[in-house]
């Protein structure tokens, strides 16, 4: 299991700039660092091709949470805490109040 804090939307992850094209925005980069930062302090096994990933988030139903997905296995990948997004066959996401703001496992 990995505790993660709350992923923003794909709607906020990239901003277009004059000149520079889709960049991350900052939203995305503080969360990212922030993100990077809870990582070291978990601890996981590396689940065996293909997985199964459930993210349980705690939030209310103002956001789509479809939306919270992509920066999570984004970050996974980065990490190498999976060796790629191509290999999930299943992805489970909650609403969950029970947790710390987004929790991550595999199975």
């Amino acid at each position: 299991m990995i505790e993660l804090p709350l992923p923003p939307s794909t709607n906020n992850l990239f901003i277009n700039l004059p000149g520079r094209g889709r960049v991350r925005s900052g939203a995305y980069k503080a969360w990212e660092k922030r993100a990077s930062a809870a990582l070291t302090f978990a601890s996981w096994d590396m689940p065996a091709k293909p997985y199964n990933v459930t993210i349980r988030l705690n939030m209310d139903h103002r956001g789509d949470i479809d939306n919270r997905c992509k920066a999570v296995l984004d970050l996974l990948v980065k990490h190498k805490v999976i060796d790629g997004d191509q290999w999930v066959n299943e992805l489970h996401v909650y609403r969950d109040r029970t947790v710390g703001e987004c929790v991550v496992s595999f199975g």
